[in-house]
């Protein structure tokens, strides 16, 4: 992304996505210029890790938000690589989500570097598909808090729904009739976003204020721990 070819890659992910280089290089991304004979001619390629910055696979999509183009979108992986078992972007996020003790659960890489660049480094990224214990197990080893930020849509409202019913196993118990939270599992709450936004969307409309805020909001009316210094 750094030399000339990388040129359009730079220009829709700060242009669109509100990206900025130290995120870009956070993240690692890359991009294949179109003028080379590849399967990845023309996309930009994001290097997905484990916790600890193992290259496990790499996934791509256009430089572009054309319709006709996305739908030829591709995922490339590696062939032992399985996504329901990591998380993307935690190998990054965890050093925020300790200290902040929660972390931000997003859907998509864009979101997640998206956000990583307005300040909230705490995001994780699902990669696709449903939301997995495997996961849940993961974010576990880091914190005991989860908001939920999907798409202000019917599909994010039903894959907040989804992910509800994994993490639901891992935040309540069942004795007779009592239902309680238990300690050292995970709790967590959906923060709603307006109709028709992403939070990516969200945060480069509205700011990084007030998504804190919307957070904020949503933890507290859910009996989670906001940081003292999260807003």
């Amino acid at each position: 992304l750094c030399g000339p070819e990388g040129i359009p890659a730079r220009k829709f992910l700060m242009r669109e996505r509100g990206l900025d280089i130290r995120t870009m290089s956070d993240f690692r991304l890359g991009y294949v210029p179109s003028y080379i004979d590849h399967p990845f001619s023309g996309r930009i390629v994001f290097p997905i890790y484990d916790a600890y910055s193992n290259l496990l696979a790499l996934s791509v999509r256009p430089a572009t938000d054309d319709e006709a183009l996305l739908k030829e979108y591709l995922k490339y992986w590696n062939e032992a690589y399985e996504k329901g078992e990591h998380l993307f972007g935690l190998n990054l996020a965890k050093y925020s989500i300790v200290p902040w003790k929660f972390a931000i659960l997003v859907e998509g890489q864009l979101d997640v570097a998206g956000l990583h660049a307005f300040g909230l480094r705490n995001t994780v990224g699902v990669l696709g598909g449903a939301f997995t214990p495997f996961q849940a197990l993961l974010l576990k080893q880091w914190t005991q808090q989860v908001v939920l930020l999907f798409d202000g849509d019917a599909a994010g409202r039903k894959h907040a729904e989804r992910c509800r019913e994994t993490l639901g196993y891992y935040s309540t118990m069942t004795s007779g009739n009592r239902s309680s939270r238990r300690e050292n599992n995970l709790n967590y709450v959906i923060a709603s976003l307006p109709e028709g936004l992403d939070p990516n969307d969200f945060v480069r409309r509205h700011g990084a204020y007030l998504l804190r805020k919307l957070i904020a909001d949503a933890m507290t009316n859910g009996g989670l721990i906001v940081p003292k210094d999260w807003l």
